[in-house]
């Protein structure tokens, strides 16, 4: 009956160590220790939340038109002949009688295009307009007339009041002679005056050659 015994005895001497006791163990020195390590993770980029906030709606500037600024022609006199005539036909150069004579003159060529506007007053009319000079090398040069205070009628002959050519070389309206004829269509071979009667008119003058030509055209406000 010693077995009993003995397990007693191993059952008494363990309950007799201290509580806190602790067991070390010596490792060797000379044991090398291998840790891994686990790669390290990416942090994500984090995508940006839209704002709570809207975006303020810029207003609406408001802004008052401004006027259109009217063009005032360039007036003309007999006076005038060192300036250069208009050449835009919306906006043709005013030419202002004296004493109840109108003067057109002006240096010209090489296409240019001279445009010139002419009121003919209440109770007075023009019914000539006569060539007093031209000078050029090429001897025929081209006018157009037609009503209004604008030149519209561009190559279009049935817009013109009256038209044709003009110069030395140009048969009866040359030097002297009145521009305003027109071959008259109920006889043929054979030409009438043209009267300009009150009311404003539009003159397109051109000469396709030269380059150093000019005109001077006179004409009278006569009372009918």
């Amino acid at each position: 009956m010693r077995l009993p015994y003995v397990l007693l005895l191993i059952v008494l001497t363990s309950c007799s160590m201290p509580r806190d006791s602790i067991e070390i163990i010596d490792y060797p020195k000379n044991v090398n220790t291998t840790i891994e390590l686990q790669p390290k993770q990416p942090t994500h980029t984090r995508i940006p939340m839209p704002s709570r906030t809207p975006t303020n709606v810029p207003m609406l500037t408001k802004v008052s038109p401004t006027a259109t600024t009217a063009i005032t022609p360039t007036i003309f006199d007999h006076k005038s002949t060192n300036l250069d005539y208009s050449d835009d036909p919306s906006n043709p150069s005013l030419i202002k009688p004296q004493q109840n004579r109108l003067v057109i003159d002006n240096s010209f060529g090489d296409g240019n295009k001279d445009y010139v506007t002419f009121i003919v007053p209440e109770n007075t009319q023009i019914t000539k307009i006569i060539l007093e000079e031209y000078s050029g090398e090429d001897k025929i040069a081209f006018f157009a007339i037609q009503e209004g205070d604008k030149y519209t009628a561009k190559d279009e002959i049935t817009e013109m009041l009256i038209y044709g050519h003009f110069g030395p070389d140009a048969g009866l309206r040359t030097v002297g002679n009145n521009i305003l004829i027109m071959p008259n269509p109920d006889v043929p071979n054979t030409i009438q005056e043209k009267i300009l009667n009150p009311g404003q008119y539009t003159m397109r003058i051109q000469q396709g050659s030269s380059t150093d030509a000019s005109y001077t055209l006179m004409a009278y406000m006569l009372q009918p």
